[in-house]
């Protein structure tokens, strides 16, 4: 009945595992319940389902790769986040809000260890934080419009050019959304490589990361 299913579904949203359409529906339910698993040294690790890891969403792979995702329009727990859940947050009027956003090149989920090679399209898209999303140098493609009418800082530490699924990083339409303001850092060696790509090259301000 609907207060069954409403019961279940409330227990995989505190989970750390998130189902794409967050709903009570019998069909998402369905879903679920017949998705795919394979096993990684005795891990059972489910296909299509958004695992919730340190409060970033991945879809993990059988060749121990992960994809950063969303749930939905966009990231939930990099807007909504818990006071410090990120470091240092701002409060809007929405809830606290995550000012910088650091993308570890490894995540681990029960004792298995994930290589972050990828993020998916609208990944970010939305996201308010105010200063800046740091990219590692694992991540090697990036799906279309990953960082939608974001203002942020991007930080990309990956020497090449990650491939760009699409034109548009920050939206389909360069003449609409903020490649003249928001900044793009990127490794010294790596400035022509950065500003002569297709994608890339569409943000003005490109400079070099400033090593510690």
């Amino acid at each position: 009945n609907n207060d069954e299913i409403e019961e279940i579904s409330d227990v995989n949203l505190d989970s750390e595992k998130d189902t794409i359409e967050e709903n009570n529906s019998q069909d998402v339910l369905d879903d679920v319940l017949e998705v795919e698993e394979f096993i990684i040294e005795g891990v059972a690790i489910e296909k299509g389902v958004i695992y919730n890891i340190d409060s970033i969403r991945y879809f993990l792979h059988e060749d121990r790769t992960a994809t950063v995702t969303h749930n939905g329009l966009y990231n939930k727990n990099v807007y909504f986040c818990y006071p410090d859940e990120f470091g240092e947050c701002t409060n809007d009027s929405n809830g606290y809000v995550a000012k910088t956003i650091v993308i570890p090149s490894v995540v681990e989920y029960c004792g298995v260890e994930f290589s972050v090679t990828e993020i998916d399209e609208m990944a970010f898209a939305f996201c308010p934080f105010t200063d800046c999303l740091v990219i590692p140098s694992s991540v090697k493609k990036i799906g279309d419009s990953a960082f939608y009418i974001i203002t942020a800082t991007i930080v990309c530490h990956n020497p090449e050019p990650p491939i760009v699924e699409g034109e548009y990083l920050l939206g389909e339409f360069d003449f609409m959304y903020d490649y003249d303001n928001v900044s793009l850092l990127v490794p010294k060696g790596s400035l022509k490589a950065y500003k002569e790509h297709k994608a890339w090259g569409k943000f003005k301000k490109i400079e070099a990361i400033v090593e510690d």
